[in-house]
Order: C-alpha cells, then sequence, then structure tokens
C-alpha cells in the first residue's frame, strides 16, 4: 500500500475533555472520548486516516482522524450501539478469543477494522452458537464420529461513522463465521481495474466453517453487495492478511505462499524452518519485506521453545536474516521495519514471562539490521529511548498497545492522553541519533541514497562543462589548494612525487581521502583513495572493553590500465565525489558510478557498485545511469534532457533497492588496477566486486539474477561455477533451514544456460540433485519412491455452478445433514469400511524409512503470465512453452528431480488427459476397424455413421498434427512417433472419404489403415511401464541403427540385383517358378533368404557345374548369414543391455507425452493451476534407495563429469536413524511403563481379591460365631 505522509508534531494530543462536533444531520452534539481506562481495543485505517478506540465499557467506537490541513488528532465521530438497535439482521460472526496480552500491535483484528472512508465493522455483542464438526477417529480412520459444539462468537456490525448508522451487507447464505474481516485500500495500485481506474473500497471476509472461503463485497452508496468468492483449496494450513495479500502457510513443509486476493495469482514463495510453530506474519509498511515470527517445536531434541524471527524479500520469497532470542520465556509481540528510506532498522517489541509482579512485566524494544546475515543477541540495540512517554503493560485488558505506521506511533502516553507522534524525530540526523544516542554500529541501508547520487550526477555534468573554461577546478577542494598542494614534495617513497590535489570526506566514522600523486622523474599521475577508520566506538562496543583500538587505515589506487592506455587526462577520471551517511563514498568517474566501501572486518577498501550505460564509448550515458533507479520517458536523452526543470522528487523509483551494477561491461573488460610498478601487484577490483555480491548473501539475493544474465551473455562459465559453488555454500551454512530459494535466480535463466552451457548445465544439475533436503513428521504418509508429496494450496474464484453448489451445501446439506444418524450410520456401516479396506490392503504393513527433497528449480516447470494474453492464433499454433518443454537433457531426468518432476506432472494431472486422448482415439479407430471388420452385418447407414464420426475425429486428431508441426517442425520430423500418427490418421481420414463417396473402397487401402491404426493404438500403452520400456528400447535403438539397417538393405539389394541378372532367363523345371524373373521378386526372395536362412528360391540352381551360384551364395550365406546377422544381434544386444538406458528412454517417451498434453490440450487458464503447475513440490526418497546411490557415487563405476553433494543427505540419514531410535526406545519405554501399569493394576486385583476372600473368610467366621453364641444362648437360657 502506498504511504500517506502526514505531518503531525510531536505534542499532538487530546486531553479527554468533552468535545462538540457537527452530525450528519447538522446538529451540534457533545460527548466525552475515551478515556485509557475504557478502551479496550485501538486500530487504524490502511493510510492512518482514521483511529478508532473501542471500548467494551459503554458498547461505543470513536473516530479520530488525521488530516493532511491539520496537525493532531481531531476528533470526528462517535458510535453507540445504545443509539443503533437495528442489527438484528445481521448474521456475520467472528470467532472469540481471550488473551490476558496482546500478541501483535496494531494488526488488523478479526472483527474491529476501519477504512480509509470511515467505514468501520465493530463487536456488536458475544452470542454462543453450535458448531457442528465431523471428525475422523485418531485411531481408526474408516470412523467418523460427530460433535456439536457450543462456542462464544462475536456477532460484528458494519457502521458508517459519516451517517452513524449501521450497513446494508447483502451476504451470499443467511449466516458467516469468519476468520478475519478487513477493508481494502481503495487507492491501492495492486487493486486497479484495466482501465486503470480506483476500485470501490473492498471489504474482504475470510471464512473457514464449513468451507475454506474469500468473500469480498463492494461497497455501493451505503451497502456492501458481494462481489465475489474465492476458493482456498487448501489442507488445515493457516492464513494471514496483511497489506491486501493472503499468505497461505503449510505448517508441515514450512512453505509461505503469496497470492493477490483481487486475480487470485501467485506471487512468491517463502521458506520458514518447519521446526517452528508460526505465531503471525506480516508485509512491511511499505511492502517490500515480510515479517514472520514463531516459536520453536517441542520434540525428542528440542525442549526449549524459544522464538525467531525471519526476514523475506516480499517479491521473490528469498530470506534475509532469521533473529533468533535463546529463551523460552521471550515473547515477541511485534516487527516492524522503522525509518525504511532513511536508515532501515528493525523494531522487535517482545517482553519476558519470568517477572513475578504483574507492574514488572513491561515491553522491552530493540532494533537490528533488517539485512545482516545472522548474528547473535549481542548485536540487538536497546531502543527504548524510541518509546519515551509511552508506557504499555502487558497485564492491561487493552489490546492493541501501540499503532506504528509509516514511522508514526499512535497510543495513550503516560499522562493517559492519545497521542500520535514521529517515531523518528528527526529524519536529518537519523544516523547520526542510532551512532551516537542508540550506540547503534551495525551496518546500515539507505533507500534514500539514489536522490544523492542521481543529484551527483547531475553536478557531474556542470562540472564537466565548467571545466572546459577552468581546467583547474575539476572537484570541491577541502583541505588543500592547488597552490599549497605543488609545492607539498614526498620523498618517503624510493621515487620521489608531488601531491597535486588531496579532498577528504568523512560522515561517522570512516575518513575518505582522494589524493593526486604525480611522479617527479617520469610524470606519471595516480590517483590514490585512502580510508582511514577511528573505530575505537565500534570495538569497544563490540568487545565491551574501555581500551580504544588502534586507527585502521587502506588505500588502493582506483584508475584502471585501460584508463592509463587512453589519450584521456589522468586527473579528469574523477568528476565529483561525496561521503554517504552510512559512510560508505560515492565516486562519479569517466568509467561511471562508483560506490566503495570500508570493511570493518579485514579493514580493506572495496567497491559496492558500479553503474554505467554498458556501453563502448568512454563517455557514458548519464540518462541512460538515471533510468535504472528512475522510471523517466524513454523519448529523453542527453539532448533533450532538461537540468534546470530536472526534480527527482517527482519521479517514481524502480526499486527500494538500489539498482543491480553494470555486470556486462565489468565482465567484458575486467581491469586491472595498478597498485605500484609490479604487475604482481594489480588488482581486479571490479572482479572482486562479483566475487563478493556472489559471497554475500544480501547482493546476491538482490542482483543475482541479473548477474547471472550478464554472465551468461558474455559467456563466462568461470563464474558460472564461482556462483553455483557461492550458493551451495549459502545453503550449506543455513543447518536449519531450507534456504533453496537461492537457487530462484538459476530457474530464472536455465534455458539460456542449458543453451550455451551446456557442460555447466549438467554439472549443475547433478551437483545440486541431493542438496534440498526437507524434514517433516510424515509418520503418517507411506509414499512411494520419487512419489510428489501431499497437494499444494491455491486460491481459484469460485464459478456459477460451484457458488451454487456451495449454497447448497452450506445452507442446507451441512446444516441438515452433516451431523445427523443416518450419516454417520451410513459412513459407520459395515460396507462402507469394506470398501476403505480394500484400498487399504495395498498399504506396507511397515512404513518404510523416507526422507523429502524438494526439487530445486524454482519456477521450472510454470507459465508466465503473458500466455493469457498471447493471441487465440499463437495459443493454437505457436503456444508458448515451459522450461520443462525447452530443456531436453538426458542428464537432467536421469537424476531424481527429473524423474519426481516427471511423476509429478503424470500423476497431478497427466494421466487423466491421457486416458481422456486414448478413449477419444479408441473411439475414431473403432469405428473404422469395426466397419472394415463387419461391413457384411452392418446396415449401410450405419456404416456411415461410423465413417462420419472417424472423418470428423480424424480431423480433430490431424489438427492435433499440424498444431505440432507448427510448434516445432524440426522436433516433429526427428520422431518416429510421428510418422506412425500422421500416416494412420491421413490414411484413415483419406480411406472414410472415398468409402463415403464411392460406397466402397479397395481392400488395400482398408487394410493398410487397420494395421496403421492398430499400431498406433500400441503405441497409446507406452505409458505403461512393462510396455513402455520395451517400446522406448525399440524407438531408442531404431534411431541408433537406421544406418546399419539401410547399409544391410543395400548390400541385399545388390546380391538380389546380381541373382536376378544371373536367373532371370532360367525356367524351373518341376514347378515353373522362377522369383529372380522379376526385379521386385528378386529383392523379396533376398530378403525371405536372409531371415530365415532357407535357399529353396535358388536350390535349383547349386550344384558343382553353376561355379557363379555356388560363388554367390557362399558368400552370401558367409557375409549376410553369419556375418552381418550375427554383428546385428551383437550391436542390439549392445544397445539394450543397460537398463538404466532403458528406463531413461522410458522417462523420455513419459515426457513426450506430458509435453504434447501441456501444448496442445491445456487452456492457458489451466496452465496457471497452481495445484498443476506449483513454484516448487516436494517428494519422497526411500533411505534404501539413497544409500544404494551413494554408494553408486562412492564406486569407480559412477561416469558422470561430476557428483552430487551428499553431505546433508548423509546427515539426514543420521538424524533420521537417532530419530528412529528414539522413538524406538520411547515405544519400550511406553510398553515398559504399560507392562508395569498392567502389573500393578493385576496385583492390585490379586490384592483386591486377597482382601475379599479374607473378608468373606472373616464373615464366615463371624457367621458362625454368631450362629454358635445364638444357639449358646438359646441353650443356657433355657436352662
Amino acid at each position: 500500500m502506498e504511504d500517506t505522509v502526514i505531518p503531525i508534531d510531536d505534542n499532538n494530543t487530546h486531553n479527554g475533555k468533552q468535545e462538540e462536533f457537527t452530525t450528519h444531520n447538522g446538529k451540534k452534539e457533545e460527548f466525552t472520548p475515551h478515556t485509557r481506562e475504557q478502551v479496550t481495543m485501538i486500530t487504524c485505517s490502511p493510510n492512518m486516516k482514521n483511529i478508532v478506540t473501542w471500548s467494551d465499557v459503554d458498547k461505543s467506537a470513536v473516530c479520530w482522524c488525521v488530516s493532511d490541513n491539520q496537525q493532531k488528532l481531531e476528533l470526528k465521530h462517535k458510535i453507540s450501539l445504545e443509539n443503533n438497535k437495528n442489527y438484528d439482521k445481521y448474521f456475520v460472526y467472528s470467532k472469540y478469543i481471550e488473551s490476558e496480552h496482546s500478541k501483535n500491535f496494531d494488526d488488523i483484528r478479526n472483527y474491529l477494522t476501519v477504512s480509509d472512508d470511515k467505514f468501520v465493522s465493530m463487536p456488536i455483542e458475544k452470542v454462543d452458537l453450535e458448531i457442528k464438526n465431523i471428525k475422523i477417529n485418531e485411531k481408526d480412520e474408516r470412523k467418523v464420529v460427530s460433535e456439536i459444539e457450543n462456542k462464544s462468537v462475536i456477532k460484528i456490525g458494519i457502521f458508517n461513522f459519516q451517517t452513524e448508522k449501521n450497513v446494508s451487507l447483502k451476504l451470499p447464505y443467511s449466516e458467516m463465521i469468519i476468520e478475519t474481516l478487513a477493508f481494502l485500500n481503495e487507492n491501492n495500485p495492486d487493486f486497479l481495474n484495466e482501465n486503470k481506474t480506483s476500485n470501490e473500497n473492498k471489504l474482504v471476509m475470510i471464512s473457514k466453517d464449513p468451507l475454506y472461503r474469500i468473500y469480498i463485497f463492494t461497497r455501493k452508496d451505503d451497502e456492501f453487495i458481494h462481489q465475489s468468492t474465492i476458493k482456498v483449496e487448501t489442507y488445515d494450513e493457516k492464513i494471514f492478511l496483511s497489506n491486501g495479500k493472503l499468505f497461505i502457510h503449510d505448517e508441515k513443509l514450512g512453505s509461505i505462499t503469496k497470492w493477490d486476493i483481487n486475480t487470485s495469482k501467485f506471487e512468491a514463495y517463502f521458506l520458514f524452518n518447519n521446526s517452528f510453530k508460526v505465531d503471525n506474519m506480516k508485509l512491511s509498511f511499505n511492502g517490500v519485506l515480510l515479517f514472520v515470527y514463531g516459536r520453536k517445536h517441542v520434540d525428542n531434541l528440542h525442549k526449549d521453545p524459544y522464538p525467531c524471527i525471519s526476514i523475506y524479500s516480499a517479491d521473490n520469497g528469498n530470506k534475509f536474516t532469521t533473529y533468533k532470542y535463546h529463551d523460552k520465556t521471550v515473547n515477541i509481540d511485534a516487527v516492524y521495519l522503522i525509518a525504511s528510506d532513511i536508515g532501515a532498522r528493525l523494531l522487535i517489541v517482545h517482553h519476558n514471562n519470568t517477572s513475578k509482579k504483574k507492574n514488572e512485566k513491561k515491553y522491552k524494544y530493540h532494533i537490528c539490521d533488517p539485512f545482516a546475515p545472522e548474528k547473535s543477541e549481542k548485536s540487538y540495540v536497546k531502543a527504548d529511548e524510541l518509546f519515551n512517554g509511552f508506557e504499555a503493560k502487558c497485564d492491561e485488558v487493552f489490546v492493541n498497545k501501540y499503532i506504528i505506521k509509516n514511522d508514526k506511533i499512535v497510543g495513550f502516553n503516560n499522562d493517559g492522553n492519545l497521542v500520535i507522534k514521529r517515531l523518528i524525530r528527526d529524519n536529518d540526523n537519523w544516523i547520526s541519533y542510532l551512532r551516537n544516542d542508540l550506540k547503534d554500529f551495525n551496518s546500515i541501508f539507505i533507500s534514500s541514497v539514489s536522490e544523492k547520487i542521481i543529484d551527483l550526477i547531475v553536478k557531474s555534468n556542470e562540472i564537466i562543462e565548467k571545466a572546459t573554461t577552468d581546467s583547474d577546478k575539476k572537484m570541491v577542494k577541502s583541505e588543500k589548494t592547488t597552490e599549497e598542494a605543488t609545492t607539498d614534495i614526498d620523498k618517503t617513497e624510493n621515487e620521489p612525487f608531488v601531491i597535486v590535489n588531496e579532498y577528504s570526506y568523512s560522515k561517522y566514522f570512516v575518513t575518505w581521502t582522494l589524493k593526486y600523486k604525480k611522479y617527479i622523474l617520469n610524470n606519471n599521475m595516480y590517483i590514490i583513495l585512502t580510508a582511514k577508520l577511528q573505530n575505537d566506538k565500534i570495538e569497544q562496543a563490540e568487545t565491551k572493553t574501555d581500551s580504544i583500538a588502534e586507527t585502521k587505515t587502506d588505500f588502493i589506487q582506483i584508475v584502471p590500465e585501460i584508463f592509463f592506455n587512453s589519450d584521456k587526462d589522468i586527473e579528469s577520471f574523477v568528476n565529483i565525489c561525496d561521503c554517504l551517511d552510512n559512510d560508505d563514498l560515492i565516486m562519479v568517474t569517466y568509467w561511471g558510478v562508483l560506490i566503495w566501501t570500508f570493511n570493518t572486518k579485514n579493514y580493506k577498501i572495496e567497491l559496492n557498485h558500479c553503474w554505467e550505460d554498458e556501453g563502448d564509448e568512454w563517455i557514458w550515458n548519464r540518462i541512460n545511469v538515471i533510468k535504472l533507479f528512475y522510471e523517466i520517458d524513454k523519448e529523453i536523452d542527453e539532448k533533450t534532457f532538461d537540468i534546470k526543470n530536472f526534480d527527482i522528487k517527482k519521479l517514481k523509483k524502480k526499486s527500494y533497492f538500489l539498482p543491480p551494477s553494470s555486470y556486462m561491461n565489468i565482465i567484458h573488460y575486467n581491469p586491472a588496477f595498478s597498485q605500484s610498478k609490479s604487475s604482481e601487484d594489480f588488482r581486479y577490483l571490479f572482479n572482486e566486486l562479483i566475487e563478493k555480491h556472489i559471497k554475500d548473501r544480501f547482493f546476491l539475493i538482490l542482483y543475482g539474477q541479473k548477474l547471472i544474465e550478464d554472465i551468461i551473455k558474455e559467456n563466462e562459465e568461470t563464474l558460472l561455477r564461482k556462483l553455483l559453488n557461492g550458493c551451495i555454500e549459502h545453503i550449506e551454512k543455513d543447518e536449519e533451514t531450507l534456504n533453496t530459494q537461492i537457487f530462484r535466480i538459476f530457474s530464472q535463466s536455465i534455458h539460456e544456460i542449458f543453451k550455451n552451457n551446456p557442460s555447466f548445465f549438467e554439472d549443475f544439475v547433478i551437483q545440486i540433485s541431493l542438496l534440498c533436503i526437507l524434514k517433516v513428521d510424515k509418520k503418517d504418509q507411506i509414499l512411494k519412491h520419487l512419489n510428489h508429496y501431499q497437494n499444494y494450496s491455491c486460491l481459484s474464484e469460485l464459478s456459477y455452478l460451484e457458488s451454487l453448489f456451495d449454497t447448497i451445501y452450506i445452507s442446507f446439506l451441512y446444516k441438515k445433514f452433516a451431523t445427523s444418524d443416518l450419516y454417520i450410520y451410513i459412513i459407520n456401516s459395515y460396507p462402507y469400511k469394506k470398501i476403505i479396506s480394500i484400498f487399504s490392503i495395498f498399504k506396507p504393513s511397515r512404513i518404510p524409512p523416507q526422507i523429502f527433497l524438494m526439487f530445486p528449480f524454482p519456477n521450472f516447470a510454470t507459465y508466465d503470465d503473458e500466455i493469457e494474453n498471447d493471441g487465440f492464433l499463437k495459443n493454437l499454433f505457436r503456444p508458448s512453452p515451459s522450461n520443462f518443454i525447452n530443456i531436453d537433457n538426458s542428464t537432467f531426468y536421469n537424476t531424481w528431480n527429473g524423474e519426481a518432476l516427471i511423476n509429478f506432472k503424470w500423476n497431478t494431472f497427466g494421466r487423466k488427459y491421457y486416458l481422456v486422448i486414448w478413449l477419444v482415439y479408441l473411439v475414431f479407430s473403432s469405428s473404422f476397424i469395426i466397419v472394415a471388420t463387419l461391413s457384411d452385418y452392418i446396415s449401410w447407414p450405419c456404416q456411415k455413421i461410423l465413417l462420419i464420426i472417424t472423418t470428423v475425429l480424424g480431423f480433430w486428431h490431424l489438427l492435433v498434427e499440424i498444431r505440432n508441426f507448427t510448434f516445432s517442425y524440426k522436433d516433429y520430423f526427428e520422431s518416429i512417433w510421428n510418422y506412425l500418427d500422421l500416416g494412420a490418421i491421413i490414411s484413415a481420414i483419406v480411406t472414410s472419404i472415398i468409402w463415403l463417396i464411392n460406397g466402397s473402397v479397395s481392400t488395400g487401402a482398408i487394410t493398410f489403415t487397420t494395421l496403421l491404426l492398430e499400431l498406433k493404438f500400441i503405441i497409446y500403452l507406452r505409458f505403461i511401464k512393462y510396455f513402455g520400456i520395451y517400446l522406448a528400447m525399440i524407438m531408442n535403438t531404431a534411431d541408433k541403427v537406421v544406418a546399419f539397417l539401410l547399409l544391410f538393405g543395400l548390400i541385399i539389394l545388390a546380391f538380389a540385383h546380381s541373382l536376378h541378372l544371373l536367373l532371370r532367363s532360367v525356367i524351373f523345371q518341376d514347378s515353373g517358378v522362377n522369383m529372380f524373373i522379376q526385379f521386385g521378386s528378386s529383392i523379396l526372395a533376398a530378403y525371405y533368404m536372409m531371415v530365415t536362412g532357407d535357399s529353396t528360391p535358388v536350390s535349383e540352381w547349386v550344384s558343382n557345374e553353376d561355379i557363379i551360384i555356388m560363388t554367390l551364395m557362399m558368400f552370401f550365406s558367409f557375409f549376410i548369414l553369419t556375418y552381418l546377422m550375427n554383428l546385428f544381434i551383437g550391436i542390439l544386444g549392445n544397445l539394450l543391455g543397460d537398463n538404466k538406458d532403458n528406463h531413461l528412454a522410458y522417462l523420455t517417451l513419459k515426457k513426450e507425452i506430458l509435453e504434447e498434453i501441456e501444448l496442445f490440450y491445456l487452456f492457458p487458464s489451466q496452465k496457471r493451476n497452481y495445484k498443476w503447475f506449483p513454484y516448487t513440490f516436494y517428494y519422497s526418497v526411500h533411505i534404501s534407495e539413497i544409500r544404494k546411490l551413494i554408494s553408486y557415487i562412492n564406486s569407480d563405476e559412477w561416469e558422470e563429469s561430476a557428483k552430487p553433494i551428499t553431505t546433508k543427505i548423509k546427515k539426514a540419514i543420521k538424524d533420521e536413524k537417532q530419530e528412529s531410535e528414539f522413538d524406538k526406545i520411547q515405544k519400550m519405554i511406553e510398553k515398559v511403563v504399560e507392562k508395569r501399569d498392567q502389573k500393578q493394576a493385576s496385583e492390585a486385583e490379586k490384592i483386591e481379591g486377597m482382601f475379599k476372600q479374607h473378608a468373606e473368610e472373616v464373615n464366615a467366621i463371624k457367621e458362625m460365631f454368631d450362629n454358635f453364641t445364638k444357639k449358646f444362648e438359646t441353650t443356657f437360657g433355657k436352662t
């Protein structure tokens, strides 16, 4: 969402006094706004135009407006439920969640939110509803139980602050229970329609029960009308809404997908550590970063559930860094990006649960570098000073303590007044405040530095123009004038030199000095750049000591040799310089714009950025460089550029980050920078820049895509391998999180790599084939080897028919029958269980040990959004292919990744479409074959119908063949399958048409057409592995022995011709038949003798008298029958002997089927189906197969040029073994405990039985004694 800058005074408060305002009906009314004690919740509109406080005390909402014209919070409206009694018609409910403290500051609540145009959703009352649930029994998956739960929910109403009345809401159903409710920003560019006009304000409701749906409402006057419903095809994942974007989190995989609600299109993919439970995620206010924070799961190996925060690029999904608090008592409450343009910092709000006294439970505030690599908690900087004047306690009922957006904070201060103030008090001195007051010495990224860069570029033009008349003034001098410098002769080196000019630049810690050094003897000029670091503050901060460190310096010569060898003046190489707020030095030179930094770890000067127009001339086009940063009219060039009217603030930046360097010329020229007279001291600073951008994750994430594109254009395979090694190193360093998103930079250019660098491509796919390991809880998963792991969530707008089914289900079936006794009886009935058990018998009795791999080529199998904009004819005859279709490399599909990709596509959509295609062909071929076979038994009208079906479906198949031909005619003719397909289809069409016209057709045409159709039917069996392998063997060997067969045929032709010439005039005495009279029959006879070895056709002439025929037959029998036939058998044996090649040939056949389905049977909208074409996918590999593969890799039989990296997968196998052993021990303990309990129970039963027995014996004795006593008394009493 776009930020709205609002000028606000620091002392802007409201004192809680009674205010007077004018209502919608013109009457003046007075009311007292909420005090701190009354407020239960506080929220704000998307662009922070309106702030709303809600009080449970008086059941009212108060609206405070912040406008550009007023520099204070202005009390505007109040809505009380006592004055609005007409909300009985509302049946929208939100789940009621009780919490002692807020976990998320200023996030959109699930029932309190406000729009920029003063519409508010607010709680009406708390009610109890009966929620019906159907659950699967955990012990028996085939048994279903029904539960009815009474849950407390909040009834929600939509009100208009301006009219103070409730707003009509047209729901798709009679009642809805929602998870989240939010107003979308009407000025958000993501919600523009085709005419580029702003949409009406939209209301979004997300519901989970009974179906996962997103309902979008549009406003018309004072009414919200249901516009559309989006189906969320999810599998128990969590959904988060932030800044108009939807995020779906899969807890098992740790994956997060970003979706646009308005278009239902996938935008980005993120990987979070799945050993952490996600508490919340949200976008930064400017939409650049995604924050995901959660807590470690308690498992066998981790008993302390400590929290962490991961920061991602919201555009491409790459992770910048992760911050961890290794303390289970820490609760993270909120995360913000502050000072995003002037010095970005991550603000973390948290508290501890260890304090015993309630008043000691206060929030703590830390700031960190959001782009730095992972660091310890010591690098976190305390930022409590930013919240001076505010006080928030964890034990308060007040839910949202503060609202922080766009570097402003809204909340109650210590005096109990509602306050809005700048969080960043002085934008111009923010860096100074960080360094001096907060003692923050970490690196700083400044997005607004682009304005300074462009300003210097513009100034450099003025300096160059001025230098034509005043050549002495090339830069603004700071310390020495030219006259003073020319008399300063330095003799500290072997050769005397003079410092012609010297300039200094500094901000905080680094002092940059630019010296123009001229040697007296040879009159050579050098420009020396020196950096001096007064790092006592930094080192004291890091070491926590009082000792002052020594000053660190470095210097380099910055003029490249290529410039020395030109006719340019060395002094003119640098035009203008300045020091940035982060202590980097920007330099506008003859080469381009350079940014230098001083590395405080090794105390070396390094080149961070280099921009120029990538031309071949020294004078670079400054307008082209400006266009790298900002969007400028394409028609503007150096001649039409008006410096006077140029205003950088009116231009739109292309990116929050700085643009990528001009890698093309850096790679192409890569000039040397001489540091002394010796060539051994040459430094290649541009090459060092590339290596730095490869090693540093921040630069690699931002600029890796552009870097690899330029490397491919320059065909630098050495740099490609360096880039690959750098990516692998980053992945291996990250032990917990699967950070394979970094391979996205390769995946985007994978086709170009395949075409231009095939050897690197093969090594690349082999090396990373076992690198992407995913740890998931797979105890309930039974998967085949290389089968994909579960389905993936996606969004899609409901069709009219689906909406109708939803209405019937939600409004009728779900309520009436979902929990009925009849429904439960059917589900739990014996026949139902029997059917389920049939499918259960195929499950293995023991789950094989397995781990999961991620397909390491993001977007490899997806299609661009542009395919939906392609014309009809283009989609029909030249559809846009994906990388899956473009890349046909056996090495790739010989890896597990390639085979898993084919299996995934086949299992998700391939087999369904192939079955339909096969059925259509069965109708087509069967119609003709039935007529050809049973023409004597079928009437002519029935024959006509079948022939018409054959003709119509034949033209359909012919259209597919034409599309296949127009897509790539070269590939079409290279495949032998296509000749058979084309022959069968054309012959069937032609024969059927002739048959329909004439009423009959020749037997030969019918025979050959039927043969071709039946052969094509047999080829359709290639999808079955058992048939496909043999068909692949046939076709694979046919391509390789075609030359041998052709030579074989020519030899037969030669022998047939010789026999024809020799025997054509002779007639057999017995039969009178001579097959060699005609040349055609002689070829057939020679072929017959070659195949069968039977010499009957020439037996009449074989005698001792005919030496010629005997010689020919001896030569024929030896050369043809013995030598060539055995040679042919040996060749086939070699070709068919490698089972690995045969399996690969079968996969190739399966890939060809999938290619044809994707290109010619799927609509463009289907190619954007995320379930079929996901960003990436996961698949199962059995540990037994992994051990076999690792053994094969380490053996001498491995023939590939590269080997897979197995360090991570070996560790995964070891961890799996430890976990399985731990599970075994745990099960043993459980069994021992169970036996102990059983034993104790049995012993207790025995003791109880003994007690009962003793009690019975005692009772018996007592009874006997009583009887004896009675008898005794009776006897002696009488006497």
